[in-house]
């Protein structure tokens, strides 16, 4: 049997940098762990998430939530070493063949007190960057390599199971997003006037419609209140084609010193589109609201896809030119800066299965926009310009690590009744069980 715990506060409340890192993996270790998770503390020591098995199995999710590790890499380098013969054999890099290419090779930093490898060779060449690992590495670099590292913005944790590993949750405000990407030269030639180019794909009907319908398939009314449903379910979304007409289309030429990393920024030309702003019915022609999302349909947007690639003319590696990911966006439209945080709102009450607390969180929520429909408040109206006085979240089918209520002044969270325990310790996306991480 093996456990792997390991419990931390995060790199950026911390202060710690932890970064030009290579990590190798082999996923059919897995097998032989029972146990493993990260438990995040805060700067004191208190838990405030005690995680979840497999919830960091990318090194994306790791650098996207805890905003550290930004230049490190998921490449494998055993390849590149060798073990030494006698009865107390070593790991080193091997020197025939020389490595080619060798992710070790020159990717980490220049620190003084290293520049003495652990054989006692100098690996000082005019103040380049060392190599990764405690060891001078002798290898041949290719010329021309240039490699998409991460979209840094927007960026966040992306579930790895269930109905929210479709793509990466986000709240923001109603203007046009950035988008940052981290590109690192890894040839040993100057980079000049490499063109750099971001796509962005919004889903189509067709494919947002499967999608709905493999969601409405797969996972019934009362899933996302049991987290170990939740987290054994591995459901293949429909991916988001990539056409030649993107949705938007930002280029930028840049300059990059060998071993170096630039970060380019891309400002999209138009807003993102909600449900509410795309003609949505039952039509194959357009979209179907998401069952989950049909109470935030004016603030929600069906999945975008990000695409930043470089030109890959005479480039040696071309596995790693292109970087793309999944992101659905939480649009804030209230115009009096109003929140409804509920749960459950896309259940169906009259359903036998439905616990006494649902009716009750569904009662209080519709008796509070009851009273606001009194002072004559709606959450959407479409007229010559569309009304929104309030939105609406229900944060039960919503990421729970990318719930923003700082974008707004006014906030009511409605809750259930906490009468059925069994249910209730099932749960372990509320606000009343888990630490929730919000803003």
């Amino acid at each position: 049997m093996g456990i792997r715990f390991r419990r931390c506060f995060l790199t950026r409340d911390s202060h710690n940098i932890i970064d030009y890192n290579i990590y190798s993996s082999d996923r059919s270790d897995v097998s032989l762990i029972d146990a493993y998770r990260y438990v995040n503390t805060d700067i004191s020591g208190v838990v405030t998430d005690f995680g979840y098995r497999g919830e960091y199995d990318l090194l994306s999710n790791w650098q996207n939530w805890m905003g550290t590790d930004v230049f490190s890499n998921n490449k494998s380098f055993m390849g590149d070493l060798y073990k030494t013969a006698g009865e107390m054999p070593r790991l080193r890099v091997r020197r025939v063949p020389l490595p080619v290419n060798s992710p070790l090779d020159k990717t980490g930093v220049f620190l003084t007190e290293a520049v003495i490898d652990i054989d006692g060779s100098n690996r000082n060449y005019a103040d380049q960057r060392l190599d990764i690992g405690a060891e001078l590495v002798l290898g041949e670099k290719f010329q021309s390599d240039v490699e998409v590292l991460n979209i840094y913005e927007p960026a966040t944790y992306k579930s790895n199971r269930g109905p929210l590993r479709d793509a990466e949750y986000f709240m923001i405000s109603d203007d046009t997003i950035n988008v940052r990407a981290l590109v690192r030269n890894n040839g040993n030639n100057v980079v000049q006037n490499k063109r750099v180019s971001l796509r962005v794909f919004i889903e189509s009907p067709v494919e947002n419609n499967e999608n709905a319908r493999l969601h409405n398939d797969n996972y019934n009314e009362i899933y996302y209140n049991n987290e170990r449903a939740h987290n054994r379910d591995m459901t293949d979304f429909r991916e988001i084609s990539i056409i030649p007409l993107a949705w938007d289309s930002v280029v930028k030429y840049v300059n990059i010193a060998p071993g170096e990393g630039l970060y380019i920024d891309f400002k999209l030309n138009k807003k993102l589109d909600t449900y509410w702003d795309l003609p949505s019915s039952p039509s194959s022609s357009v979209y179907t609201v998401p069952v989950q999302f049909a109470s935030m349909r004016p603030n929600v947007t069906p999945r975008y896809r990000f695409v930043v690639s470089v030109d890959s003319t005479n480039d040696q590696d071309l596995s790693n030119n292109v970087y793309s990911k999944y992101a659905r966006f939480y649009i804030k439209r209230s115009t009096r800066n109003i929140l409804l945080s509920a749960s459950n709102l896309y259940n169906n009450l009259s359903r036998l299965d439905v616990s006494t607390d649902m009716v009750a969180g569904r009662l209080n929520f519709d008796t509070l926009v009851s009273g606001l429909e009194r002072l004559q408040y709606v959450q959407s109206k479409a007229e010559e310009f569309d009304i929104f006085d309030f939105d609406v979240l229900d944060r039960k089918v919503w990421d729970y690590r990318n719930i923003d209520y700082t974008l707004y002044r006014t906030l009511f969270i409605l809750d259930e009744l906490k009468i059925d325990l069994l249910s209730w310790n099932d749960n372990r996306y509320d606000l009343s069980h888990r630490y929730f991480r919000d803003k």
